[in-house]
């Protein structure tokens, strides 16, 4: 799982004193986990430069982010959660 303490919003890489987040424009994915039911599935805590948080699950089959809705931009939360699929499939 990834953990962000500080967040250089510029850039695609969020670094912590732990380990990497990934973000994508002023969304940042802190705590990236694969679902231990349905392995195509992944539970992201996001988080926005607006002081936003919230926890989605992403089917990377096809980039379903759920819930639909949220107080995190959906475009740049699904394309943190598609960024994420990549790497853990990669991985």
């Amino acid at each position: 799982a990834y953990e962000i303490r500080n967040c250089d919003w510029s850039s695609d890489v969020c670094s912590s004193d732990l380990s990497p987040g990934l973000c994508v424009g002023p969304v940042c994915a802190d705590d990236i986990q694969r679902s231990s039911y349905n392995p195509w599935q992944l539970k992201l805590r996001l988080a926005d430069q607006r002081g936003h948080h919230e926890r989605v699950v992403v089917d990377c089959r096809d980039g379903v982010l759920s819930p639909q809705q949220g107080q995190v931009e959906r475009g740049y939360a699904g394309a943190v959660a598609r960024r994420a699929c990549r790497l853990v499939a990669a991985g």
